[in-house]
């Protein structure tokens, strides 16, 4: 079986600025999920022991082919911390990044459900995934998720626990809580100089 992870960013960045954490590596996340009891044991009775313990290569039935981070841009780029951050994901492996902007007053997020809900029913619609993984909270996403469901695709949506929207929480097949407080949920990306990222709570990003 193959997954496709789906990882809306801004969503991360605000748990991770909320929590004072460095910004998230989402192939890290992505693979903690993907390789987890979980998601592994899809189709098998699950043990007693911890559904996110992570599972032997010899044992893996869904492979991690794919993630997708997607984020929304100022029209007018004027960090150019956030704009490394975003190239240091870009360079995961087996990732891309998509755009949508940031637009209007109060600014607002404008494109990237649209962005990922045009890649998750594609990807369904052509098989390019049997378990699809979505990194998000908002209720927005149900019809989305519903959709991929009677494509014959499974989903496991991935959120925090309070800003997971209970409209969400039970259309998915599977859920994955992500714990702020454990480094798997919210492992740090780091550049080549070992510097990480953070956010601020006025928006702004810096390296440390």
């Amino acid at each position: 079986m193959n997954a496709h992870c789906f990882v809306d960013g801004g969503y991360l960045r605000a748990i991770s600025k909320k929590e004072e954490k460095p910004l998230v590596d989402p192939r890290t996340l992505a693979n903690n999920i993907a390789y987890s009891k979980l998601v592994q044991f899809w189709r098998t009775p699950r043990s007693k022991e911890t559904s996110k313990e992570f599972v032997g290569a010899m044992r893996v039935k869904v492979g991690l082919s794919r993630v997708i981070y997607y984020d929304a841009k100022p029209e007018e780029d004027r960090d150019p911390a956030i704009t490394e951050y975003w190239k240091a994901v870009e360079l995961l492996p087996d990732t891309e990044t998509k755009f949508g902007r940031i637009r209007g007053r109060p600014l607002r997020q404008k494109g990237v459900d649209a962005l990922i809900a045009v890649d998750m029913l594609t990807g369904a619609f052509n098989s390019l995934f049997e378990v699809g993984i979505l990194v998000a909270g908002d209720a927005d996403f149900v019809p989305i998720v519903e959709r991929v469901q009677s494509m014959g695709a499974m989903v496991l949506v991935a959120a925090e626990e309070r800003s997971l929207a209970d409209e969400l929480r039970r259309a998915a097949d599977r859920v994955w809580i992500i714990d702020p407080q454990m480094q798997s949920d919210l492992p740090s990306l780091a550049g080549e100089d070992e510097r990480r990222w953070r956010e601020d709570s006025e928006g702004n990003v810096t390296r440390d």
